[in-house]
């Protein structure tokens, strides 16, 4: 009993530190101190010891517990809330380690003619079975661990469910081997046939569930591309539908243009020359205040506040602005397009809905606290009013279409890419909108 105790601490205490070096090879230093880290692997070694003593090494119960155990014992070690990753990365280290104990296990057998069930006995075979596969566990860790990053940061951007089946499948597997050997007891060639086909098929399966998240992986990288793709073309629509902004506005001015020379024309062929002076006064403080350029140092923000501003002027309402920014900003062109041409849109259709009424934009856009804050506010019809509960909601599913409906799902995905927040007040008879985007201080300078 004694030798028993002493064989499965030694086992026990190279397994744990083996899982421990795994998992710090892909997570990183552990915040704890290392007394406290030290502390926690000997208790886990402990428990392992005395479940393996109390109910054996093959047991499905007891290695079910194990898991559990190791799991929340190294997030304390790590990090308390990588509670899953953790969990996902024990259940890979333990099937690589039994897949080269499977290797180890059936080479011994091979070469010495002996029975797996042996291994698992006291004495040297297995003293030699459990330092070779733990140290070719940790070598291939030292040697690979740069491709096990790799490939595990691929697999967190799959869906974790099916991931963590295949996973549990195959450890499964390979456990299931290893009860098949406690069983065995080689007395011809037959045997060590059966033994080498149970080895062989466990690996076999390991190597397909990885081919198969090898699958998964290229095709949620070609699903990636694709949304890049479907990304860049709603960008490009948002473009083109700026664009024909700038032309519609174009043409209206040569349209105007051409009546406002044309009724010049036709007042000084009727020598009304003093109504002519006073429609050129008139016309003259008109395209003043159309052709006020709005000063932002910004070029896509002050071109976009710009032609909104001429779109405002039109429908004769009071447009302000107030932007302090400076000239470079940390947020893609496309996004700050989208967020202020959607937002001003909104703006001007909900004024417009107004009659015989006084109506109005206030823009407000400055940095502070590291935040790019933008402010709309503007005037809206009072007759439906949306409780705060509403508007939650209401940016996703496009409710009150008549007034801000288009384009808030374009505006929140924009601020959702940069990690900022929306919030929206519906006042009755004024809506506003404030966005803040937050800035990296290096990005300042």
């Amino acid at each position: 009993m004694g030798n028993l105790v002493i064989m499965n601490l030694f086992t026990n205490t190279l397994d744990i530190y083996a899982l421990h070096y795994f998992l710090k090879s892909l997570i990183g230093k552990s915040e704890r101190d290392n007394i406290v880290v030290a502390i926690l692997l000997t208790v886990t070694i402990i428990c392992s010891t005395l479940i393996n003593t109390v109910v054996g090494l093959v047991n499905v119960l007891a290695f079910i517990t194990m898991i559990i155990i190791l799991t929340l014992i190294f997030s304390c070690i790590f990090n308390k809330n990588k509670i899953l990753k953790i969990f996902i990365l024990l259940l890979v280290g333990l099937i690589l380690m039994f897949l080269i104990e499977l290797i180890v296990v059936n080479g011994i057998s091979i070469l010495f003619k002996i029975s797996p069930r042996i291994l698992l006995q006291i004495n040297y075979f297995r003293l030699i079975g459990i330092i070779l596969s733990k140290s070719i566990f940790c070598l291939l860790i030292y040697l690979y661990v740069g491709r096990l990053k790799e490939m595990y940061n691929r697999i967190k951007q799959l869906s974790i469910y099916p991931i963590l089946i295949l996973i549990i499948v195959n450890l499964l597997i390979v456990f299931m081997t290893f009860i098949f050997y406690s069983f065995v007891d080689v007395n011809s060639n037959r045997e060590f046939v059966y033994i080498l086909a149970m080895g062989i098929a466990a690996i076999v399966v390991s190597g397909v569930i990885v081919w198969i998240t090898k699958k998964m992986i290229e095709q949620q990288k070609k699903e990636f591309v694709l949304q890049i793709k479907e990304k860049e073309y709603e960008n490009q629509q948002i473009y083109f539908n700026h664009i024909q902004d700038v032309i519609k506005t174009l043409r209206a001015q040569r349209h105007d243009f051409n009546n406002y020379i044309s009724t010049i024309y036709g007042l000084i062929q009727l020598k009304k020359l003093e109504e002519a002076k006073k429609y050129i006064l008139n016309l003259s403080n008109d395209v003043s205040d159309l052709n006020e350029i709005v000063n932002v140092y910004h070029p896509v923000v002050g071109a976009v506040l710009n032609m909104k501003k001429e779109k405002a002027a039109r429908k004769k309402i009071d447009y302000n602005v107030d932007v302090d920014l400076p000239s470079e900003l940390p947020f893609e062109f496309v996004d700050l397009s989208t967020i202020l041409g959607n937002l001003l849109d909104n703006a001007i259709e909900a004024c417009e809905k107004i009659s015989n009424t006084y109506t109005k934009i206030d823009i407000k856009m400055y940095i502070k606290d590291l935040h790019m804050v933008i402010k709309i506010e503007n005037s809206k019809s009072n007759e439906v009013i949306l409780s705060d509960n509403k508007l939650i909601g209401y940016v996703t599913t496009k409710l009150d279409k008549e007034n801000h409906g288009l384009g808030l799902r374009n505006v929140k995905k924009a601020v959702d890419k940069y990690d900022g927040a929306i919030n929206i007040q519906d006042k009755g008879k004024t809506f506003m909108v404030d966005i803040a985007l937050p800035i990296k201080e290096k990005a300042l300078i």
